[in-house]
């Protein structure tokens, strides 16, 4: 298993011992990115009920700039984790977001545009060009890596779409691999 600790009980326990005890804050608030790293997370080890209910919970506590855009956020985190992409909502690109919640939004809407790209070309092309302007307009807020990431990303979407792909190995580093190799095992 990689090192990886299945006990979800034990995670959940942890999480709310570090977030009552102050682990996670600074500043007595809780950063978004902090936040939204530990959402991504918890998707391994809670239902989609009980991360709707954690986000309700601690969303009071979480350091943005909008309150409501960022619970909007991160519970489209947990929808896209979840796999319910028809959950995400497609008009998330309202409220005033920081950079990283910017990375975060602009993956999650490519994504479910792709999912749904044979119903919805148009949305799917809009996004994808929208993407690559993106992460070439903010490539020096970016680390290289992150840069990479996201470049192989966009990469292996538009490869994969038009039946020019032939292993997730080629795309290295990449950004959305659990995605990736979702849509290799759906489609």
């Amino acid at each position: 298993t990689k090192g990886i600790h299945k006990d979800s009980a034990l995670i959940n326990d942890l999480t709310n011992y570090g977030l009552k005890n102050g682990i996670y804050s600074q500043n007595g608030k809780i950063p978004a990115a902090s936040f939204h790293n530990l959402v991504v997370n918890l998707n391994i080890s809670m239902s989609l009920d009980k991360l709707e209910e954690f986000v309700s919970e601690w969303m009071p506590f979480v350091s943005c700039l909008d309150r409501d855009a960022t619970q909007q956020l991160v519970l489209a985190q947990c929808y896209f984790y979840s796999r319910k992409f028809d959950l995400v909502p497609h008009n998330l690109n309202v409220g005033k977001f920081d950079f990283n919640q910017k990375n975060i939004l602009q993956g999650l809407l490519l994504s479910t545009a792709f999912i749904n790209r044979k119903n919805n070309p148009d949305e799917w092309q809009r996004l994808y060009k929208a993407s690559q302007s993106f992460i070439k307009n903010n490539e020096t807020k970016m680390s290289s890596h992150l840069f990479k990431s996201y470049e192989n990303f966009l990469r292996f979407l538009r490869d994969f779409s038009s039946n020019n792909f032939s292993s997730l190995d080629e795309y290295n580093p990449l950004l959305y691999r659990s995605f990736c190799q979702y849509v290799l095992e759906k489609e």
